[in-house]
């Protein structure tokens, strides 16, 4: 990975990303929590295309358990937060994802943007860089 230590902060995102992060009920990631427990559940896009870019990266080092990660959070991404009808990304969810918000904000869909890029150089997939031209 060209610096020492690198590979060691890989493998804790992705323990991170698995663990106390990952919503195991209903799916995606909480958008805060610390040593106690979740702080708030609710599913943000923002963190969730951080996720994306996160699990993306990761397969570029090689680490067995990064590829299975982006399946995951790209199934989450294409179940929640992304909507072909408006050809942009949704904000946020409650936690169970029932219950969206009706505004489209330039930040996560800005995030988006950079995470589709990545998920298009690594799985090679047309459909995420059209995703990051629209």
């Amino acid at each position: 990975m060209g610096r020492p230590g690198a590979y060691s902060l890989v493998d804790h995102g992705i323990k991170a990303m698995n663990g106390a992060l990952r919503d195991k009920k209903y799916g995606g990631w909480y958008a805060c929590v610390n040593d106690e427990g979740v702080v708030d559940a609710s599913k943000q896009g923002y963190q969730h295309f951080f996720a994306l870019l996160g699990a993306a990266s990761a397969v570029t080092t090689g680490h067995p358990e990064a590829r299975k990660l982006l399946d995951y959070t790209i199934e989450i991404i294409e179940k929640y937060f992304w909507s072909e009808e408006e050809q942009m990304c949704l904000e946020s969810w409650d936690e169970a994802f029932s219950k969206t918000e009706e505004y489209r904000g330039g930040n996560a869909n800005m995030h988006a943007v950079e995470a589709f890029l990545i998920v298009y150089d690594v799985t090679h997939d047309k459909k995420w860089l059209d995703r990051a031209i629209r």
